[in-house]
């Protein structure tokens, strides 16, 4: 009796060690880190064909043609390597909004400073979500500018999770 109690527990251990592990696996199944010298930048790794569902961000500024006006259509997470937010930044240089998030995009910010985001345009100059989902979190938004005076414009927010610091200089 005492062993197939033994055996029961055991088979209980390893299904759930196994469902543990299929489940891990089933968070960030195509992460990819980049640097700010990375070829095609933030913009290009978005795009890529491997569609990678978390890009880490090496320590250092992104900016460029290459890191900004990035189209959000699906669900992507942009985390800085770091703890430090102010270590990563992506700039727009006072020229470009940086993120353009669809009504089919799901973004997640973590760990980074969205600087000088820009539009001539109605809409945030950081970031303008048109009915997707944003989530950021440990995160500065910085000098971020559009013709309405927003940082962030949201429409029609399915979820938002924010926990932000926002400057202005």
């Amino acid at each position: 009796m005492n062993f197939n109690k033994f055996i029961m527990g055991t088979s209980m251990v390893a299904i759930t060690f196994l469902i543990i592990i299929s489940l891990s696996s089933a968070t960030a199944q195509n992460p990819v880190t980049i640097t700010n010298t990375t070829s095609g930048g933030i913009n290009g790794t978005i795009e890529n064909e491997s569609n990678y569902d978390t890009i880490y961000l090496d320590p250092g500024v992104y900016s460029g043609n290459e890191n900004n006006n990035l189209v959000i259509n699906r669900s992507i997470s942009i985390i800085g390597n770091t703890s430090d937010a102010r270590n990563v930044v992506i700039n727009g240089s006072n020229t470009n909004r940086l993120f353009y998030i669809t009504n089919t995009g799901s973004l997640t910010l973590i760990n980074l400073t969205i600087a000088n985001g820009y539009t001539s345009n109605n809409g945030g100059g950081g970031i303008y979500q048109e009915n997707g989902n944003l989530t950021i979190q440990n995160s500065i938004f910085q000098d971020n500018y559009a013709q309405t005076n927003e940082t962030i414009q949201l429409d029609l927010v399915v979820q938002y999770t924010m926990m932000v610091e926002i400057l202005k200089l």
